[in-house]
């Protein structure tokens, strides 16, 4: 695997005229479809969800939220020494967090209402077959 996990800075812009958010150096093209996740303020925590071929980029759109990334060489049996890779991200930046396939994420939001979006390289049914879950308290963010 040549990919790790990466924060990939974003930028704000401000005038008279009001504020933009842009990320100039995050490469889409390889990117297939986007949803939202919306944790609940009961269960802030969302994970360990993996695959071996897809990769996804995350980006907080409100609130303050967690995010962490596991390299997994062996999905029927992964490591729990392994150290999460983490990145805290806010709504008021474009800062995205890539993460490669071949590792699992874990998503905890640290403000309630707090939303993502998660931008994938899979269609949904490629996804589908290619989709690992870990016990959410097997690592820790």
């Amino acid at each position: 695997m040549d990919q790790a996990p990466k924060l990939i800075v974003g930028a704000r812009h401000v005038d008279e005229r009001g504020s933009l958010l842009f990320n100039n150096d995050l490469n889409i093209s390889n990117f297939r479809r986007m949803y939202i996740i919306n944790n609940s303020d009961s269960q802030p925590f969302r994970g360990w969800h993996g695959h071996e071929l897809e990769s996804k980029i995350f980006i907080t759109l409100s609130g303050r939220i967690r995010f962490g990334a596991v390299r997994v060489k062996d999905w029927s049996n992964p490591d729990k020494s392994e150290v999460p890779q983490v990145a805290e991200l806010e709504a008021d930046s474009l800062d995205a967090f890539f993460v490669p396939g071949g590792y699992a994420n874990g998503i905890l939001s640290l403000v309630p209402g707090s939303q993502a979006l998660v931008i994938s390289s899979s269609t949904l049914s490629d996804s589908l077959v290619d989709d690992y879950r870990i016990e959410s308290t097997f690592w820790q963010i």
